[in-house]
């Protein structure tokens, strides 16, 4: 958050954005299509607390998993959201429109690989074949397309209203 934001209003601003997400994700508008990813990012950028950065999407997630029900690869799928935190970290506290994207299109990408590499191994959807492997991703593309599109789109959202707070809380040169 800007530096002369207080505890008190990055907790605030922590809770509000759980609360979005838990409620965005359980009104299930589209699957895959979820405002979490660019949460984790924002949060690894935003907040120097780190147990803030890396808890705020683990607790949305686990909030509305709560209410959507668990699964096998909830353990990979919070292990992508903290690697996105962690990519967050790498956009600095001075986020640039294409560092952003950037990291925001590499998170979903990670996460298409990487939890579709673990669907087609559990061997249930796909056969253990390289054809079955290939499956498993085309099938999954257009997860891929709701999770970048709206990985860049809330990112946008949270990075421009963080520059702007940024710009108000600035004293004004007189």
């Amino acid at each position: 958050m800007p530096q002369n934001t207080s505890i008190r209003g990055a907790t605030l601003a922590a809770i509000a954005l759980i609360a979005f997400a838990v409620l965005w994700r359980m009104l299930q508008i589209e699957s895959n299509f979820s405002p979490v990813a660019a949460i984790a990012l924002f949060a690894g950028a935003a907040f120097s607390d780190r147990r803030m950065a890396y808890g705020l999407p683990l607790a949305a997630m686990a909030l509305s998993d709560l209410y959507l029900g668990l699964h096998a690869l909830l353990p990979l799928v919070y292990g992508c959201m903290l690697l996105t935190t962690w990519l967050g970290t790498r956009i600095g506290h001075q986020p640039r429109w294409y560092s952003v994207l950037g990291y925001g299109l590499l998170s979903s990408l990670i996460f298409f690989v990487l939890t579709n590499f673990a669907v087609w191994l559990g061997g249930t959807l796909y056969p253990l074949t390289i054809d079955g492997l290939i499956a498993c991703f085309v099938m999954a593309l257009p997860f891929f397309k709701a999770t970048a599109l709206s990985t860049a789109v809330f990112s946008a959202v949270m990075f421009t209203v963080w520059r702007l707070i940024a710009q108000k809380a600035r004293p004004s040169a007189a």
